[in-house]
């Protein structure tokens, strides 16, 4: 097995594989005759010692000179390479499987692709642990072995779930300039018929995005959202998976104002009914949202959001993903369903104690936001009280796009102009509702920020691995916060 791997400037493992290159370099291994292993360990350990801080470490830990070393390797790596190139492709039986793509990378990197026939590649890809989506990994491979490399995505159905990473950009793949679209939606169209499905492929098929380099057809879609549903039946029709449930009432003799209880995943609300009637003035019923059913955080941000942090490893894993899928978790199926629940009882409730979800709304817009901001002007028209539920969806769906371009309007002319609102007939995206705020949100723009998030905050991360400390703990952050808090507090008591 090759000792030296590199995986990414900011890898967690770039610590332990640097010590294995000063190790290496201590034992003066770049002098002794090299064997297939030793020409991946080189290959990778020249990506190391070009990053200059990796550089400036190795230097202070040996004392060499890096750029004399670094020569040696590369001259050594062409010998080697000058030696076998015309039989490359046989030295892969004395690779270990977890150095595949390192064996890939070098053939293209010193471009002895040139010198491998198509026959002599076509093995390497029947090879067992060599697989089509590692070689799609390689621009150049791609290219150069492009009829071999369509004939192999061909032969196995299976090869549509690689199809499908390329299309929704989940990983960095390209694909043989030969196959065509006709040709890759009949692999996708066979691969749903198949027994080795994966019903979260399925998933990804149905809610196929346009504008993703292939256009799949609806009729592909009917057949990937069918065999979904044969699936989910034949994995969770004989009981498995976990039940989950909400119920939710309005006790009369009830003395506090809100009652939780929950009995493994089922979850049990009571809210005292007394209460409610006792304080339906609309600034209490709307604080009721806030303060009893918690439909958001301390922030004042909606906590029905999707968050990752709410995914274990293996949840996550597991989860169908992309940038069209809107990827959910258990947290947030359940905290969805209770949501539900909450706002359809409570708006019944209300009804019978004479009060409309409709006319808050209005009330909320028309007369709070003049009373306490000062803004005049916004209008919202709510469906009236003998309207069917299909005649609310189609008088409240348009009202949702009226709120967000007065809004808009008011934060870039400070008024809403009703007039300059209604000459436009476009909708407002999401995306494009403003703030008041200039610098909203913060987004994470570098691999190094995603490593940090992922040692402080993960709950798999390394660092946090303290068996002395017990599983009391989410995170590393969260261990050194409450640690804190609890010295801050002896600190306290010691005064």
């Amino acid at each position: 097995m090759s000792n030296v791997k590199f995986y990414s400037e900011y890898d967690m493992a770039c610590g332990w594989e640097i010590d294995k290159i000063i190790k290496k370099i201590d034992e003066s291994a770049i002098e002794s005759d090299w064997s297939i292993s030793d020409l991946i360990d080189f290959h990778n350990i020249i990506k190391y010692i070009v990053i200059n801080r990796f550089a400036d470490y190795i230097v202070k830990q040996t004392g060499i000179n890096i750029k004399d070393y670094q020569k040696k390797i590369k001259q050594k790596i062409g010998l080697f390479i000058e030696e076998n190139k015309s039989d490359f492709i046989s030295l892969y039986d004395d690779v270990d499987f977890m150095d595949t793509e390192d064996f890939l990378d070098i053939i293209e990197n010193f471009s002895i692709f040139q010198a491998v026939s198509e026959d002599a590649f076509k093995d390497l890809l029947n090879k067992e642990y060599v697989h089509v989506y590692m070689v799609l990994k390689f621009k150049k491979l791609t290219e150069y072995f492009n009829s071999v490399i369509k004939e192999i995505i061909l032969s196995d159905s299976r090869n549509a779930e690689t199809l499908i990473s390329k299309y929704l950009k989940e990983s960095q793949l390209y694909l043989p300039s030969s196959l065509t679209e006709k040709e890759a939606l009949s692999l996708i169209d066979e691969y749903i018929n198949s027994s080795h499905v994966n019903i979260n492929y399925l998933r990804k098929i149905v809610n196929f995005p346009p504008g993703k380099g292939i256009n799949m057809p609806d009729k592909i879609k009917l057949h990937a959202k069918r065999k979904a549903k044969e699936e989910e039946e034949r994995i969770f029709g004989e009981g498995s998976g976990i039940e989950s449930g909400v119920s939710i009432s309005y006790p009369i003799d009830q003395d506090e104002v809100i009652s939780l209880s929950a009995d493994g995943s089922m979850f049990d609300m009571k809210v005292s009914r007394t209460w409610l009637e006792e304080n339906l003035d609309y600034p209490t019923l709307w604080n009721n949202f806030i303060h009893l059913f918690n439909f958001v955080d301390d922030k004042f941000r909606l906590v029905f959001a999707s968050k990752k942090n709410d995914m274990s490893a293996l949840e996550y894993a597991l989860r169908p993903n992309g940038e069209h899928i809107y990827s959910t978790s258990f947290a947030f199926s359940f905290r969805e369903m209770v949501g539900k629940v909450e706002i359809y009882s409570y708006a019944n409730v209300l009804n019978v104690l004479g009060v409309r979800l409709e006319d808050m709304i209005e009330w909320f817009f028309q007369i709070y936001l003049k009373e306490e901001f000062k803004i005049e002007d916004f209008i919202v028209k709510m469906p009236s009280e003998d309207a069917t539920y299909f005649e609310k969806c189609r008088t409240i769906l348009p009202e949702f796009d009226r709120v967000f371009k007065q809004f808009n309007v008011l934060i870039e002319e400070g008024k809403i102009d009703q007039e300059l609102i209604q000459i436009s007939s476009s909708s407002v995206k999401n995306k494009d509702i403003k703030s008041l705020i200039e610098k909203k949100y913060v987004y994470p723009s570098s691999e190094w920020y995603q490593t940090a998030s992922f040692m402080l905050f993960s709950d798999q991360s390394s660092i946090f691995y303290l068996p002395s400390k017990g599983g009391k703990y989410k995170n590393f952050f969260d261990l050194i916060t409450q640690l804190s808090q609890s010295k801050n507090h002896l600190k306290c008591r010691s005064l």
